[in-house]
């Protein structure tokens, strides 16, 4: 026994030695499922080099405990090794590898979701920055966005999101204390409630601390789907102003679909933004209206843009006696093409309901 305490001895030393030797040779890993049975996590090495490679890993906990420390398999010159890192420590949600040949070894973490079976994969590097970049993709599957922050010091501190879109400020959050080797993991409404998520097209993360690493998700609602990228570091970052509402500026084209089956026209909208206050004129094609052959041309156009970056606006015609009005309401900008709903009220009675579809020329 005392021979085998001995030899544990020795190896560990060996472990801190090697450890110590190779430290300015580090890649960071932001985000990992730990305590999660919905998630397997795995990390594939890549030996790109005529000679074999290895490294240290270390794990820790979302209290910033270290939970896994060891030598990990040589990988053979030109080979690969895939290690099943939940098999390592299970609670495990970052760590970090020390002592490998950045230019040879290339370090890839693979999310995969046990139910739905989407796979998130993204490299890990050395980057770590006290302001960080989390950059969002707007495509149809994505319903959810959110992030992950990881501090990879034992120094403790602060950090502060600021989520931007359509080249504004939409929030600040509170302050948000990160420990010692510990994460912050949540999506928009975690840090944002108040805020629509299809309007945050970024969130920065801005700290005293210098040893911030991060990656941005996203997904559908099954996590069929995944999107997960690593957080872009800055060489700085000043908040823009805020300000009130979204981009609508432009002129925009599209359709409006009524809910009574095979009543359908074009749409075309002109609008200019001031702020949260929306002006312009618009042209609704293939009405009910008995005049210029249902055509309703260069109807004039006002409307707001509120906190959530949505856009209601109104458009008041005359078509002979009657006097007509379409609310469009619920206007969400993905990209450049604007979704949302309307209802027709004739003489203030209710006469249409429908959806409408614009995208910016």
């Amino acid at each position: 026994m005392k021979r085998l305490r001995i030899f544990l001895g020795i190896y560990l030393l060996m472990v801190v030695l090697v450890a110590s030797a190779w430290a300015g040779n580090a890649v960071y890993i932001p985000h990992l499922t730990g305590g999660s049975d919905d998630w397997g996590d795995y990390l594939t090495l890549d030996n790109t080099g005529a000679v074999p490679e290895k490294g240290i890993l270390t794990l820790f906990d979302k209290d910033g405990k270290q939970v896994y420390s060891s030598l990990l398999p040589e990988v053979a010159a030109a080979g690969e090794t895939v290690i099943n890192l939940k098999g390592l420590a299970a609670n495990a949600v970052s760590g970090q590898i020390e002592g490998l040949n950045p230019d040879h070894l290339h370090c890839r973490v693979s999310l995969v979701n046990n139910a739905g079976g989407g796979v998130a994969e993204f490299l890990v590097g050395d980057d770590r920055s006290g302001q960080l970049a989390f950059l969002f993709g707007d495509f149809p599957m994505v319903q959810w966005k959110g992030l992950a922050l990881a501090n990879f010091s034992s120094t403790s501190g602060v950090v502060t999101f600021y989520a931007l879109g359509g080249g504004r400020l939409l929030g600040t959050s509170t302050p948000q204390q990160i420990a010692g080797h510990g994460k912050l993991l949540g999506v928009v409404a975690t840090w944002f409630p108040e805020l629509d998520y299809h309007a945050v097209k970024k969130i920065i993360a801005v700290s005293s601390l210098s040893s911030l690493g991060g990656v941005a998700i996203a997904g559908d609602g099954s996590s069929a789907r995944l999107l997960f990228t690593t957080a872009v570091p800055l060489a700085g970052f000043v908040p823009p102003a805020p300000s009130p509402g979204g981009d609508y500026t432009g002129t925009w084209e599209g359709s409006w679909v009524s809910n009574e089956p095979g009543y359908s026209g074009r749409l075309v909208m002109r609008l200019v933004q001031s702020g949260s206050h929306v002006t312009g004129s618009g042209d609704a094609y293939d009405t009910d209206c008995d005049q210029n052959d249902g055509d309703l041309i260069n109807v004039p156009v006002t409307g707001t843009v509120d906190e959530n970056n949505l856009i209601s606006f109104d458009a008041t015609f005359r078509c002979g006696a009657y006097l007509g009005t379409l609310a469009f309401t619920q206007g969400r900008l993905v990209g450049d093409t604007m979704t949302g709903v309307y209802q027709e009220l004739v003489d203030g009675e209710l006469y249409d309901t429908g959806t409408f579809t614009l995208t910016r020329e």
